[in-house]
């Protein structure tokens, strides 16, 4: 093209470049078609442009990069476009600032990955056009120092549930673009290259679709790309790849066998069997150990840490193995969060950057920052994680223990939902009955421990069978919480005034773990009965066992003030009672309000399931106050779908009719949301009978095989009662079998994010856990499932909405 083709272009451009306003609404004509480059519109984005961009101004180009980000902001949660137009402009947004390396742009997109992969997700629509896939390619450009090597290896590994393997490509241009890590460009090729190399060729191998053909052609290309890029002998190369190979043998098979058409040389060294072994390998556990006991010894520095630190870092870059640093990263941090907080959020911070699916990471990330006095940020964690991780009970556990003092009833409404989704944790019944205590309701707490002794018992019993070093240490962690459990019976039989009782379950709390709690509430007990030789006796063992020299006259004169001073335990209002009164309600209220967005959804979704199930009618303030939140929330950031369900499942309390009608309204809506489909069918198979279409939303929602048969199956199962499965119920139920227990099923779930494994392995244990491998599910061999169903189906529940929910 002549010049005087590109002047009246770049005059329109340069035009409308004067202001930020201006140019941003430049971009989103460029992305829609709107502005016209004559006889080249029907050229790519990046093409037309090109030549434009190249003539620019350096001021008009900067103003140019500048407005590409905030109009991609706004675009993503758009829903004025339809599903392949919104995936279309993304693309082509993307595609243009790594064609034209917009840093400025690419550097604040980058700071987004969390808030933006999520969403790009979900506008995902087929392989050409996948918004996801051209965000992260462009990522490979916006590289400052080694902040986004975690990403590159999950994506070499495909560590997470990518939609298709030419993933992998974008993890291995990122490791080839990847500087040191003070930011300088490496002189040769990065060392991350070699193990992205081989990781990726197991990758591909192991993805459920594609030929072997096209799947080594692919990686190939890529070994093609990057030779290129660095250009090395075949002796060189296979000097170089060598020591990589011999970390994982079964790892390195693939890359091995696709490469040594190219480096015969390799394949020679294997037919030898001289995979070299130690080449790296990861700072030992007596390292880990040495240092652990310096910190509780307090001669240890902040600089040994680090440097420890150092090496595992060195280690998970070069080989993408991180469960060394996971596990001994959360190790250290446990010694140092009582001495050094800042410290232990620093190693946490950094495993949770690197293993993001380990829920032990996020529960001591939040106790590191609660001993940093940091509330609001740990209470943040622990709602994400509990969200992340529904088959973890630890987090409503964590939580319901930091509300048990400043909210007894929110602390109440989190052991109470821990409790029905793990009902054999006898923790879970432990924490509760604590809690019953405080609110002077002995007997609720009596048959909370009991229940929980005769589960820690049957556990203790079958530790004891095994003799392994694990089944110990296991055995002695039961121990403990027997401990726990009866000296919890003990205080419950004192506020009874069971005094028998009592004396025998602090003896028995003794027998299973000898604590000071337990000695000096059964000295006193003793002392209470007028049993002073008891007393002294039990004073006499306590003071042996803790190798003290207490004052026993100093403790019967402290055992009189106290005695003095006890106070009845009355009954305090528990949640059933509360629920429905208004003036308990209102500062229970006002807490859930004081909570971050997350945990103020999550609360009014356990209240609203809470009263529910017990069939308690809500306190018209208390509704009124939850439809406000709900409502202005939507209202507010309409692009939050998760907030519009939790909506439509607060109607669904109030008038199943109401709910049937908001989500068909939001179906019409917005196009192809898998929630509202699934919400909308599950009402209607309660109100009208109607079963759900899994057919035709298998065709909506390829990619979504698991989430799917799973809300079928628990519909059904729900629907029928006693009557015979149909043969599309058994045929979901073998399909959601070979979903869960086959991990190289193609498209598992491809769109959901990392916990899918999870998942499978929740799957696998609250339904199939009696069913062989090769079964075929018949009318005749299905009511295990059917049990494990009923006994498992709130936490299923759990598990189904976490996997639909992901996506939005």
């Amino acid at each position: 093209m002549n010049q005087s083709f590109w002047d009246p272009i770049l005059r329109r451009i340069n035009e409308r470049l004067q202001t930020p306003e201006q140019a941003e609404e430049l971009v989103l004509d460029l992305l829609r078609g709107a502005f016209s480059f004559g006889v080249l519109d029907q050229l790519p984005l990046w093409e037309r442009l090109e030549p434009a961009v190249q003539q620019l101004s350096p001021e008009n180009r900067l103003r140019l990069d500048q407005a590409f980000f905030p109009s991609l902001e706004n675009l993503l949660p758009s829903t004025r476009y339809r599903a392949t137009q919104k995936a279309a402009l993304l693309r082509d947004g993307f595609l243009c600032l790594r064609m034209f390396e917009f840093q400025d742009s690419l550097q604040r997109a980058k700071h987004k990955l969390p808030e933006w992969q999520p969403l790009l997700r979900q506008a995902y629509v087929g392989p050409s056009h996948d918004p996801e896939f051209e965000f992260l390619f462009a990522l490979t450009l916006a590289q400052e120092k080694q902040e986004l090597l975690p990403l590159w290896r999950r994506l070499c590994r495909l560590s997470d549930p990518w939609p298709h393997f030419q993933y992998t490509r974008i993890g291995l241009q990122g490791l080839m673009l990847l500087p040191q890590e003070d930011g300088t460009p490496y002189q040769d090729i990065p060392p991350q290259l070699y193990p992205g190399l081989v990781a990726m060729a197991r990758a591909i191998d192991g993805f459920g679709q594609g030929s072997e053909k096209a799947k080594s052609s692919f990686w190939l290309g890529c070994v093609g790309l990057m030779t290129q890029g660095f250009p090395r002998s075949e002796e060189d190369w296979t000097k170089r790849l060598w020591p990589h190979l011999g970390l994982d043998k079964k790892e390195a098979e693939t890359a091995v066998r696709w490469l040594s058409p190219r480096l015969p040389g390799l394949e020679q060294k294997v037919k030898k069997g001289t995979y070299g072994k130690g080449v790296l390998s990861p700072p030992g556990p007596e390292e880990t150990k040495q240092i652990k006991r310096q910190i509780q010894s307090k001669t240890w520095s902040p600089a040994l840490v680090k440097n420890f630190a150092h090496k595992h870092l060195q280690y998970a870059a070069l080989t993408g193995d991180v469960d060394y640093l996971d596990r001994s990263f959360c190790n250290l941090a446990e010694d140092l969060i009582p001495t050094d907080p800042d410290l232990a959020i620093e190693l946490l911070e950094t495993a949770r950057e690197w293993a993001p699916f380990d829920p032990y990471v996020w529960s001591e990330l939040a106790k590191a920052r609660f001993a940093k006095q940091e509330e609001v940020v740990a209470l943040s964690l622990l709602w994400k994680a509990r969200r992340r991780f529904p088959g973890q009970e630890s987090f409503s556990n964590q939580l319901g223990r930091h509300f048990q003092d400043r909210s007894p009833l929110l602390g109440e409404l989190l052991y109470q939902e821990a409790v029905r989704l793990y009902p054999n944790n006898h923790h879970n019944l432990n924490a509760l009955a604590d809690l019953k205590l405080s609110q002077g309701r002995p007997a609720q707490a009596v048959e909370l421990l009991e229940q929980g002794l005769r589960l820690a018992d049957r556990a203790r019993e079958a530790a004891q069978q095994q003799t392994s070093g694990e089944s110990q240490k296991k055995e002695q962690r039961l121990s403990r919480a027997l401990a726990v459990s009866y000296n919890l019976l003990g205080r419950a039989k004192i506020q009874l005034q069971d005094w028998a009782g009592a004396v025998t379950a602090l003896k028995q709390s003794l027998d299973c773990s000898p604590d000071e709690a337990s000695y000096k509430q059964l000295t006193h007990l003793y002392l209470q009965l007028a049993q002073e030789p008891e007393a002294k006796e039990c004073f006499d063992q306590w003071q042996a066992w803790s190798k003290g020299a207490g004052n026993w006259e100093g403790f019967k004169q402290g055992h009189k003030q106290r005695h003095k001073s006890e106070q009845i335990h009355r009954e305090q209002p528990d949640l059933q009672a509360a629920l429905g009164d208004p003036a308990l309600c209102r500062p229970l209220w006002e807490e859930v309000r004081a909570q971050t967005e997350e945990g103020q959804l999550q609360l009014v979704g356990l209240l609203l399931s809470f009263s529910g199930r017990l069939g308690i009618a809500l306190s018209p303030e208390l509704q009124t106050g939850m439809a406000q939140l709900l409502e202005s929330t939507t209202k507010n950031a309409p692009e939050q779908l998760a907030t519009q369900v939790q909506l439509g499942r607060f109607y669904y309390h109030r008038s199943k009719e109401e709910a049937l009608d908001f989500f068909t309204r939001k179906k019409l809506q917005y196009q192809k949301v898998m929630a509202f489909d699934l919400e909308q069918a599950r009402i209607r198979r309660e109100l009208e009978g109607k079963v759900m279409n899994l057919g035709e939303l298998r065709k909506d929602y390829s990619l979504f095989a698991l989430p799917l048969n799973l809300e079928y199956v628990l519909q059904e199962v729900s629907a029928i009662g006693s009557q015979a499965p149909s043969p599309e119920l058994l045929g979901s139920l073998q399909k959601l079998f070979h979903l869960a227990t086959d991990a190289a099923e193609p498209n598992l779930s491809d769109s959901l994010a990392e916990q899918e494994k999870w998942a499978r392995e929740l799957l696998k244990g609250c339904l199939f856990k009696e069913t062989a491998k090769d079964i075929k599910f018949t009318p005749g061999n299905w009511q295990p499932v059917q049990r494990n169903i009923e006994q498992n189906s709130q936490l299923l529940r759990q598990v189904r909405n976490y996997l639909v929910e992901s996506v939005l």
